[in-house]
């Protein structure tokens, strides 16, 4: 099984979905690069195809690391390869896409300046730089975060800067994928909504439909709703469900 990193973090995320599974199952993680979904997948194919050179694979991920097994599947695929089913773990698009116009580039950076506001106690009469926002790309709004924080007397380690740097860059890429049709199998493992935070940064998270919007791409789309909100989902109890399917369907492949 490959798994992928979800927005902002590493692997180590499916810590509790890795012990649930059966030991015979080997589990291989793909962390953190740069780039598009499809830039990533490039980096990150010479070294699954060295680990893995042929199907049947199973490629999982949570939230971005969902989209990045899916662009994989579509890579193997377009290679000749078998992929016996993609695992997405809450994986999902808002149900209307929000345009990056310059309107909605400041109420997404007033609504980041309010979280280091209440968070890292950021000076609230830090203005918003509209101008430079009109042509600022995702990188560019987060640099001006950066400075609109370096002007604040607030003291934020720099792990921390990391941290909101690549959840920021990585969340912009996965609210932006425009994932394309799939002859395959996927397997959706939904949580019951997404989590406050996000839904406070991005609030066109508050509505989600049911399969996540896949249903657009993909024919064989099975759905199981495993509960808990987005974060949650990849925590006890509600892992445990999707190991148990995730095992079952692995033990499946190896009486084939």
């Amino acid at each position: 099984m490959l798994i992928f990193h979800p927005a902002g973090g590493n692997t180590t995320a499916y810590e509790a979905l890795v012990k649930r599974l059966p030991a015979d199952v080997p589990v291989i993680g793909f962390d953190r690069v740069e780039g598009s979904i499809e830039e990533r997948v490039e980096q990150y194919m010479p070294k699954l195809r060295e680990i893995q050179p042929h199907g049947p694979y199973v490629l999982v991920g949570w939230s971005l690391g969902g989209a990045l097994a899916y662009g994989a599947a579509q890579t193997l695929l377009a290679a000749g390869e078998e992929v016996a089913f993609v695992g997405l773990i809450d994986v999902v698009r808002p149900s209307e896409d929000v345009p990056d116009t310059p309107e909605n580039k400041r109420a997404r950076l007033e609504r980041w300046k309010s979280f280091a506001v209440k968070t890292y106690g950021l000076d609230e009469n830090i203005p918003v730089p509209m101008d430079r926002l009109v042509e600022a790309d995702d990188d560019e709004q987060f640099a001006i975060i950066m400075e609109m924080m370096a002007m604040s007397d607030a003291k934020i380690p720099g792990g921390i800067i990391e941290h909101q740097r690549t959840s920021f860059i990585d969340n912009r890429v996965l609210s932006n994928i425009d994932p394309t049709p799939y002859d395959g199998k996927v397997v959706l493992y939904r949580a019951d909504k997404m989590h406050d935070g996000a839904i406070e940064l991005e609030p066109q998270w508050a509505q989600i439909d049911e399969d996540g919007r896949w249903g657009e791409v993909v024919d064989d789309l099975e759905i199981l709703h495993i509960g808990g909100d987005h974060l949650g989902i990849v925590d006890e109890p509600h892992i445990a469900k999707v190991a148990a399917d995730l095992g079952e369907r692995m033990k499946g492949l190896k009486k084939q």
